[in-house]
C-alpha cells in the first residue's frame, strides 16, 4: 500500500550508528556516533539537537520505545524532545527478563518478549493519542530480529534471536536463500583477508539462524499489521505515514560470514516502504534512498525544521514522483 524503495542503504550498517543517522540525518564523521563502544557510541550524540526537538518545536508529541543508541542504559537519562520516553535500559538484548524505562516507572519483564511488549505499547499510545488534534510520531524501536544476548542469565552472545512461543517452531523446513547465494558457494580464494580466514558455516547452522530470525519477524509483522489495523479503526490510517526499515542487513553465510558491519550487499541493504497520504501504492523505487534521508524525509513531513545541517536529503520527491537521487554514496 505503499512505495518500496528496493535500493535502501545503511552506509553505516551498525546498531549505534544507524541509529544516529536515524537521529540527526547525517554520516556519522558529523554527528560523532561512529561506534557501538565508548566514546562514539550514544555518549557523542547531540541530543539537544536530535531530531525529536525538531519535531517537537514543530507541535508533535513524540514517542519512544524498544532499543536506543547502545552505551544508553547504563549512563543515559531522559533525552530531549521525547514526550513518551521508554527505550530499554538492562538485558536490551534477551528478548525475555529485561527492564524498560516505562516513561519513569521502570519495570522488569521475565516472561514477555520485547516484540510483544513493544508492539502493544504503540498501541496503547495511539489510543491515547489519536482523539487528539495534536499531531504525533512513534518510533517502534525493534530489537528483532536481532541476535540474543542475555547477560543477566549468563547466556552467551549468538546470532539466534528468540521468537514468541508461538512462532518457535514455524519453517521447520525453510532453507535460508542464503545457501544458494554465490557468496556461500565460494571458497574465498582471492578475497579479503577477513573472508580467506573463515571456514564455510555448514548448512544446518545457516539454517538454524536464519529460521530464528523469519519466526522473530513474524512477531514484528503481526505487530505491523495490528497497528494498521487500529489505525484504520480510529479513522487515522489515511492521515498517517508509516515507515518500515532496518539498522542493517545481515550476511547468514554468504562470503563465509554470519555478521553484519561489512561493505558487502548483504549487510549494507535494508528495507524501506513507506506509506501515507499522497503516497502512490504498489510502486518500487530504486534510487539509492540512504538511513541519512530518514529524518529530512520525516522534517519534510512533519513541516519541521532541522537544528543542525543534515547529509541526506528528503524522500518525497522520489517517493511520489520518482525524482532523481544522488548517484554516488558514502559507506
Amino acid at each position: 500500500q505503499g512505495v518500496d524503495f528496493t535500493r535502501m542503504l545503511s552506509p553505516h550498517p551498525l546498531c549505534c550508528p544507524a541509529r544516529g543517522a536515524i537521529l540527526t540525518g547525517q554520516y556519522a564523521q558529523n554527528n560523532g556516533v561512529k561506534s557501538n563502544q565508548d566514546p562514539f557510541n550514544y555518549a557523542a550524540l547531540q541530543k539537544e539537537t536530535a531530531l525529536p526537538v525538531w519535531l517537537h518545536e514543530a507541535g508533535y508529541r513524540t514517542a519512544f520505545t524498544g532499543k536506543y543508541l547502545n552505551g544508553f542504559g547504563t549512563k543515559g537519562p531522559r533525552q530531549p524532545g521525547w514526550d513518551y520516553w521508554d527505550p530499554s535500559m538492562i538485558n536490551p538484548y534477551s528478548y525475555i527478563g529485561y527492564e524498560m524505562y516505562n516513561d519513569g516507572d521502570r519495570q522488569w519483564y521475565k516472561k514477555l518478549n520485547n516484540v510483544d511488549y513493544i508492539n502493544m505499547g504503540v498501541r496503547k499510545l495511539v489510543d491515547e493519542w489519536a482523539p487528539s488534534d495534536q499531531p504525533f510520531f512513534i518510533w517502534a524501536s525493534h530489537v528483532a530480529p536481532h541476535g540474543r544476548l542475555d547477560k543477566v542469565k549468563d547466556i552467551p552472545s549468538t546470532a539466534k534471536a528468540l521468537p514468541p512461543n508461538r512462532f518457535a517452531n514455524d519453517f521447520a523446513n525453510e532453507q535460508s536463500p542464503s545457501l544458494s547465494d554465490p557468496g556461500y558457494l565460494d571458497t574465498g580464494a582471492g578475497k579479503n583477508s577477513l573472508v580467506q580466514r573463515k571456514k564455510q558455516p555448514t548448512r544446518e547452522k545457516v539454517n538454524v539462524v536464519f529460521r530464528s530470525r523469519i519466526r522473530t519477524l513474524q512477531a514484528v509483522d503481526q505487530g505491523v499489521s495490528q497497528l494498521v489495523g487500529q489505525l484504520r479503526r480510529l479513522g487515522e490510517l489515511d492521515n498517517t505515514y508509516l515507515m518500515f526499515t532496518s539498522d542493517n542487513g545481515f550476511l547468514v553465510g554468504e562470503h563465509h560470514l554470519i555478521t553484519k558491519n561489512v561493505p558487502y550487499r548483504q549487510s549494507i541493504r535494508v528495507p524501506l516502504i513507506m506509506r501515507g497520504p499522497g503516497l502512490p501504492a504498489g510502486e518500487t523505487r530504486a534510487q539509492r534512498a540512504l538511513m541519512i534521508d530518514l529524518a529530512p524525509t520525516i522534517a519534510d513531513l512533519a513541516d519541521a525544521e532541522p537544528l543542525v545541517t543534515v547529509d541526506g536529503v528528503s524522500l518525497l520527491p522520489t517517493a511520489v514522483a520518482d525524482a532523481p537521487l544522488r548517484e554516488t554514496v558514502l559507506i
